[in-house]
């Protein structure tokens, strides 16, 4: 979302550490609520919190004219801290020496799709996949619709394609700006959704697994499109060194088989490099600073050549 508005935002992984917080509060304090409510609340309690997180650095682009890299890796530290502060001191049980929360109700905990399947008379394999999914590919649907078919996502696309002629269509860009980076945070907040309602079941420490920064590479493989994203997401799922102990069985964790943890890295590498086109066209971000001028400096990670005659190279 943010990348259509010529923004880099890399706090993905902060917003979503504060959007697992979000929807841990609602869990732990609307438990008696039943899963119709209950799972709805959550999700909008996580996106709330992950759009609050990316305002700050957001409002702080069009205020003072802070560099949004900068600003949001910085904020992915601090909503780091802020979560092992709360862990350790807050909302842990009393007396319990875990830095965790209680586990979350019953009503809390997203239903596997084999059972919805089940309910409907449809048999699947017993697997860990669940609602979230369909909820990911929901909210990739949301995206086209939003960017490509309304009025306000063609003002946020305008706002990244030409900053400096959206005056004269009477487009505020630091309003545009603001709506495009709570909306990439909404969204970062809700990629803990599996994490949180369909496998660990409480909030527990590095619980987003470094999936803020695998969603960057996501998402500039797909180039930003959901039609490339999707696609995307799934390949780089299915590259061998990407599953996480706490996701799959302990005893096909490479460490237990005897195998390299690292072994999976270069091919993931290999990936991106010979996968990932060059960026889109935006040269210049909102108000005339340079966003992907910064980015194309690491043209390394998109082609083994460098992007087209972009300005840094021209600079070398």
């Amino acid at each position: 979302m943010a990348f259509q508005c010529g923004l880099f935002n890399i706090g993905g992984e902060g917003q979503a550490l504060i959007g697992g917080l979000g929807l841990a509060l609602v869990c732990l304090h609307l438990d008696f609520l039943p899963a119709p409510l209950l799972i709805p609340l959550a999700i909008a309690g996580a996106a709330l919190f992950g759009a609050a997180w990316a305002f700050v650095p957001a409002y702080l682009l069009v205020r003072r004219g802070s560099h949004i890299v900068i600003t949001t890796i910085m904020f992915n530290f601090i909503a780091a801290s802020v979560i092992v502060y709360l862990l350790v001191n807050v909302i842990s049980p009393a007396g319990s020496m875990q830095p965790e929360t209680g586990g979350f109700a019953e009503p809390a905990r997203l239903p596997y799709l084999y059972e919805l399947a089940g309910a409907w008379g449809i048999e699947l394999p017993s697997s860990p996949l669940n609602v979230s999914f369909l909820l990911a590919l929901l909210c990739c649907v949301g995206v086209w619709l939003y960017i490509w078919h309304t009025r306000a996502g063609y003002r946020v696309r305008v706002v990244g394609a030409s900053p400096a002629a959206v005056g004269y269509g009477g487009i505020t860009p630091a309003a545009q700006v603001l709506i495009a980076m709570m909306l990439s945070g909404g969204l970062a907040g809700c990629m803990i959704l599996n994490e949180l309602l369909g496998v660990q079941h409480r909030l527990v420490l590095e619980f987003t697994g470094g999936f803020g920064f695998v969603g960057i590479a996501v998402a500039l493989m797909g180039r930003g499109h959901p039609a490339g994203i999707v696609p995307a997401a799934l390949l780089l799922r299915s590259v061998p060194g990407q599953r996480r102990a706490g996701v799959c069985d302990p005893g096909d964790h490479p460490r237990s088989r005897g195998d390299d943890p690292g072994a999976g890295d270069p091919v993931r590498r290999r990936t991106r490099i010979h996968v990932c086109p060059r960026p889109p066209a935006l040269a210049r971000a909102p108000f005339g600073r340079p966003t992907w001028s910064f980015f194309t400096r690491w043209s390394w990670f998109l082609t083994p050549r460098c992007v087209s005659r972009c300005r840094c190279c021209s600079l070398r």
